[in-house]
């Protein structure tokens, strides 16, 4: 089925709102603007398979009441940038949400979790690979690029009723679901503007004054990105940003000897952010932004990190769990450097599988060591 009228989208969405399942996957363009282009929306029920035409129909807030319906579970694979794209088209964030790559991770998959694999797995059908690099957003569709749009979605459902049936099994249903909660948060797919500065590249050597000026001018970039559904780098590079940091132009004189200003910003962006860095000079010693990166970015000992990774990576392997599923590198520098604190590592499942055990090896009070290829454990006498 293949719609692209908003008459036969609102006749769509009542056909299927009474479903209980509805495997969802997007085709879209990203980097070209500050929010990706929906070009394709790829719908499947237990007896339905449907693209829906974003650009054909312009406006698809018809199925907004179905994607925020409780009772309809939404099946992803890799789902997040789907989740964040279908927000921003159609005003609600999809929930509840079972994602296929998600559950993928504590069922014995390595990373990534490709659909490819999932689908000849659970399915026995090997996917075709002819339209991995179409452009999704010309018109019109070939059959060929219609077929592999529905394939992301005409399985899901049968797979997720599958996964579902093996982590009852296990028991492991409960560690995804913080995961999937959270994807179906509103606050996961909105930006604040003026926490944005922490993401800017080259703010390492900057004072807490100074990031001062870049949390106001980034936010300034930001919503100014928003409003133009620009690129950011179109508006202002990060290096820009920075040098204006650095510098603090109180007026337009100041502002235009910085390197690289010119042309890039009109008169009123400029009058814009000297009163954006203006509004810094008053912020008080004690409510200085700092860096939040730098804080963290305290590493272990690389001996110390590869001897906690050994035993992450063989419990995760005994249990068939994606160890990064478990702990990333981060985590584990902060279970070194002590920051253990919200360590999500050092609670549930995780703790039970190895996270009290990687407590106990950093206490000295269990060894490692290699015996016929394989770790062994020792208990400290």
């Amino acid at each position: 089925m293949y719609i692209k009228t908003k008459e036969q989208l609102q006749t769509f969405a009542n056909d299927i709102k009474n479903t209980r399942y509805l495997a969802v996957d997007t085709e879209f363009l990203s980097n070209t603007a500050y929010y990706s282009k929906l070009c394709l929306l790829q719908l499947a029920t237990e007896d339905i398979c449907a693209i829906v035409d974003p650009i054909a129909i312009g406006d698809i807030r018809a199925l907004a009441p179905i994607f925020a319906d409780k009772s309809i579970l939404k099946i992803f694979h890799s789902g997040n940038q789907d989740c964040s794209i279908l927000y921003h088209a159609l005003g609600v964030v999809p929930a509840p949400i079972f994602d296929t790559q998600v559950a993928g991770l504590v069922l014995g998959y390595a990373t990534p979790v490709s659909l490819a694999t999932i689908v000849e797995d659970y399915c026995g059908v090997i996917l075709g690979k002819t339209e991995t690099c179409s452009h999704w957003d010309r018109r019109p569709l070939t059959k060929s690029q219609k077929e592999y749009a529905l394939d992301d979605v005409r399985y899901l459902i049968s797979i997720y009723k599958d996964m579902s049936t093996k982590l009852d099994m296990l028991g492991r249903a409960s560690w995804l679901a913080p995961s999937f909660e959270e994807m179906g948060l509103e606050e996961t797919y909105t930006i604040d503007p003026y926490e944005r500065w922490q993401k800017v590249k080259y703010l390492g050597h900057l004072g807490p004054r100074s990031m001062a000026v870049l949390r106001e001018v980034a936010a300034w970039r930001e919503i100014k990105a928003q409003k133009q559904n620009k690129v950011r780098k179109k508006i202002m590079s990060d290096s820009l940003l920075v040098k204006i940091s650095k510098r603090a132009p109180k007026n337009f004189q100041e502002l235009y000897r910085i390197r690289g200003i010119d042309g890039v910003i009109s008169v009123q962006d400029g009058q814009e952010i000297l009163d954006a860095v203006a509004a810094t000079f008053a912020i008080p010693e004690k409510e200085l932004p700092h860096d939040v990166r730098a804080e963290n970015k305290e590493k272990g000992d690389s001996a110390t990190v590869e001897l906690v990774s050994a035993l992450l990576h063989e419990r995760a392997r005994e249990n068939q769990v994606a160890s990064m599923f478990i702990a990333t590198r981060d985590d584990l520098d902060a279970l070194i450097c002590g920051r253990q604190e919200d360590l999500s590592l050092l609670d549930g499942w995780r703790r039970e599988i190895v996270g009290a055990e990687l407590l106990d090896l950093l206490a000295g009070k269990i060894s490692i060591t290699i015996r016929e290829n394989k770790i062994e454990v020792n208990r400290a006498s």
